[in-house]
């Protein structure tokens, strides 16, 4: 098994190339089969095992014009799998992961993500950018700050988050108020 990966400053998951890669998980059945086997140590490595395709989840896309849908693919106490379907140019609020860890599997489409943490005024303040696209590995938790994930171009998005336990809140600026609010998370 996969033992070494890190995940730079950025988020960004880098795998360890010198450790050979198990098989490949190519179906979402498999996958969550793998997650209810594993630690949440291990999720990190079973997520670089995907080889997964936007048409693995052809049941679940639901694109809305004009926003990005949270559209529930599994749920339970360990964990929950949720596919975000992304219409071009959209950004999210400066958000939180509500305590919970999270990986994102980047299905398609280009998204930019900023990471950003707090000035002495508790004000969000970037810290870096960095672009993801089709099949690459994400990363973000709580400690590392706060992010926004916005689509690249004239171009619809798809991707998978895996959080470690279910989401129910998180902390989402709010611009008009200039602070963070908690706020409950809606499925579509």
């Amino acid at each position: 098994m996969r033992e070494k990966e890190t995940t730079s400053e950025s988020g960004v998951i880098e795998p360890d190339n010198d450790t050979p890669l198990p098989d490949l998980i190519s179906n979402i059945e498999a996958f969550i089969e793998a997650l209810q086997a594993e630690e949440v140590s291990s999720y990190g490595n079973l997520i670089s095992r995907l080889k997964l395709s936007p048409s693995d989840f052809e049941q679940y896309i639901n694109f809305e014009d004009g926003s990005y849908t949270r559209n529930y693919i599994h749920r339970e106490e360990k964990f929950e799998l949720i596919l975000i379907c992304w219409d071009c140019n959209i950004e999210t609020p400066i958000h939180s992961h509500g305590g919970q860890q999270c990986w994102i599997y980047h299905l398609n489409g280009q998204l930019e993500e900023q990471l950003f943490e707090l000035d002495n005024n508790n004000q969000p303040k970037l810290k870096s950018t960095h672009l993801v696209s089709s099949n690459s590995i994400s990363y973000m938790d709580d400690k590392m700050g706060f992010h926004t994930l916005k689509t690249m171009g004239n171009q619809r998005a798809l991707s998978l988050h895996i959080y470690a336990s279910p989401i129910c809140q998180c902390k989402v600026y709010c611009n008009d108020r200039q602070r963070f609010i908690e706020e409950e998370i809606a499925m579509d």
